[in-house]
């Protein structure tokens, strides 16, 4: 069987489901990739604001830590290190941890929760149940999402990643 030099893929045309199937995974997969480069970017951070000279020291103490206490060691270190020369620093990195701390409540409700797709075409086809096991309150959690609503909570994320690499930037630590 031959086949045109020029022609890599054989494109399918997809249906409803496979469709809604496609862009649901890839906007997940976008999603826990950017919640993961910001875990690794505020560990960097971390690393940087305790020895500068050689980030690495830090790193034994960082790989044992999650992202909630990452986003509190930063905190400390950012306070401990500006408090009294640079109140702007503080005040910058502390409302962004806030704001970063919502995102890694969101993130482990959807990474340890129940996702589904519907059977059938609906406005909002993406289902999500938080693990909970108090079944009466679990009910009152369940959501449902559009694909485009799933988009603006992907690209929520992003945007605090973006803003944690735009304050990095506005604020050389090092």
């Amino acid at each position: 069987m031959e086949s045109a030099p020029n022609k890599l893929y054989e494109i399918k045309k997809l249906d409803y489901f496979e469709t809604i199937n496609y862009e649901f995974s890839r906007n997940f997969v976008e999603y826990i990739k950017n919640y993961n480069q910001l875990d690794q970017n505020i560990g960097i951070t971390i690393a940087w604001l305790v020895s500068c000279n050689n980030p690495r020291l830090a790193y034994p103490m960082i790989k044992k830590l999650n992202t909630h206490d990452k986003m509190c060691v930063l905190k400390e270190v950012v306070k401990n290190k500006f408090n009294e020369t640079n109140q702007e620093i503080v005040k910058a990195y502390c409302e962004w941890i806030e704001k970063a701390s919502t995102t890694r409540t969101e993130r482990n409700q959807f990474i340890h929760g129940y996702w589904h797709l519907s059977g059938s075409v609906t406005e909002k086809p993406i289902f999500f149940s938080p693990i909970s096991w108090d079944i009466e309150a679990r009910a009152d959690k369940n959501q449902n999402f559009s694909l485009d609503e799933f988009r603006v909570i992907v690209d929520e994320l992003k945007a605090v990643c973006t803003e944690f690499g735009n304050l990095r930037k506005r604020y050389i630590i090092c």
